[in-house]
């Protein structure tokens, strides 16, 4: 079926014509290309900031695995943090406070690596 595009001009198009074909030949003015343009920029970076908080949720997962007390363990931690020059106080300090007190992500991430490629 085909439909002559005059029904869809005029005063009683609104009454016949879908949203989508109002639309016209579906240009854009540049401050409409630039306001949806935006839109899309605040819902990636929305989007991006949950997957980056999944990632480093999965990544302390994976540190406090390895962190698990077992004296072959705390060997490779304590090997893994005097590489990264931690005086000994603070590796004794390492095993009585919570981990986030003394160290930051960062370092806890970089640990488990040396830890990681140690034990591998």
């Amino acid at each position: 079926m085909s439909l002559d595009y005059r029904l869809f001009e005029g005063d009683h198009a609104a009454d016949i014509a879908t949203p989508s074909v109002l639309q016209g030949s579906g240009r854009l003015t540049r401050k409409q290309m630039i306001a949806e343009l935006e839109d899309v920029s605040i819902d990636l970076g929305e989007k991006k900031a949950k997957i980056d908080r999944v990632i480093q949720a999965l990544m302390m997962e994976e540190i406090l695995m390895l962190l698990r007390v077992s004296k072959k363990r705390r060997r490779m931690m304590k090997l893994g943090v005097l590489m990264l020059g931690v005086r000994m106080k603070k590796w004794k300090t390492l095993m009585k406070v919570p981990l986030f007190d003394v160290f930051s992500f960062d370092d806890l991430y970089a640990i488990s690596s040396v830890v990681v490629a140690v034990v591998i």
